[in-house]
């Protein structure tokens, strides 16, 4: 079965710098893991009568690459972006540069390998109210009954909560302020299985809904049977079992329209960033509606 699950970080590891070179006949000069010579990128500016300089460099053994001319640099992923004439920044054309690889790259490790998955485009989501989500426990099943269905990892939701308290007295004591709130569409929620948890919309990269995250907003009540986070669990229609798996998207990425300099990432939705301060590099503790997987503004 076909898929479009790709996991970027397996498939970064097991390709060779120089296979990928190779496939698109690119010659360079190579010394220990050090490969130099012209730039092969379509986008490097061409100057009809010059003589053109070894301004490429491609460590093979870390699979990165950098051209000094045009100043591209990147990953194994990011070339063969590059190379199709895309750009690295567009998730879509990084996404496809990726699927490339696989398909031209298998390995051991690949597609076979992974959890099955059908396109999104492929079926379309069904009919659920929300009532009718399970959570996590609720939703497992033996494993060979998960083998034996199709699998559709992250489809866009059919219905929207409704009814959220955008003014519960929690948001205001996390501090966020009444425009964050909107704009990232929190609010309370009293019955379902996200009932006593300040629900946070998740969105693909397409902007489509995805799913829901649930905080509990009594941390006196967390333990086993009710995780201080609750994510959608899995669910069964027609023979599909539907899965979210939150490692398959970027919260909040499908607000980045283009390329930016500056990107923070940080680990909670609500927590400000607990990273080292040194002389390299700096960083602020910023509220949610500064920092939440968006461009900073400093």
């Amino acid at each position: 079965m076909s898929s479009n699950w790709v996991d970027f970080k397996e498939l970064r590891s097991r390709l060779r710098f120089a296979d990928v070179l190779r496939s698109y006949k690119v010659e360079l000069k190579v010394r220990a893991d050090r490969a130099t010579g012209l730039c092969p990128l379509p986008g490097h500016p061409r100057h009809d009568g010059k003589r053109r300089s070894s301004s490429f460099s491609a460590n093979l053994s870390r699979g990165l690459f950098n051209c000094f001319g045009c100043q591209a640099k990147g990953n194994i992923i990011d070339f063969v972006c590059y190379m199709s004439g895309g750009n690295p920044s567009d998730s879509a054309t990084l996404h496809k540069a990726a699927l490339e690889l696989q398909r031209r790259f298998p390995g051991t490790t690949g597609e076979k390998d992974q959890k099955p998955c059908i396109a999104k485009s492929s079926i379309s989501p069904p009919e659920v109210k929300c009532d009718e989500l399970k959570s996590d426990s609720e939703a497992q099943q033996k494993p060979s009954e998960a083998l034996s269905r199709s699998v559709v990892v992250n489809a866009p939701l059919d219905f929207t909560l409704k009814m959220l308290d955008a003014e519960h007295p929690y948001l205001k004591q996390r501090g966020l302020t009444s425009k964050t709130i909107s704009d990232f569409g929190l609010g309370y929620c009293s019955r379902g299985m996200m009932q006593g948890r300040i629900v946070i919309p998740l969105h693909n990269l397409q902007g489509e809904l995805i799913g829901y995250a649930g905080r509990l907003v009594d941390d006196s009540k967390v333990n086993d049977e009710q995780p201080k986070y609750r994510f959608p669990g899995s669910r069964e229609r027609n023979g599909v079992r539907y899965e979210f798996q939150k490692s398959q998207f970027l919260f909040n990425s499908h607000q980045i329209n283009g390329p930016i300099d500056d990107l923070i990432i940080v680990e909670g939705f609500m927590a400000p960033p607990a990273l080292p301060t040194s002389a390299k590099h700096h960083y602020s503790a910023r509220r949610l509606e500064d920092l939440a997987f968006c461009p900073s503004n400093e």
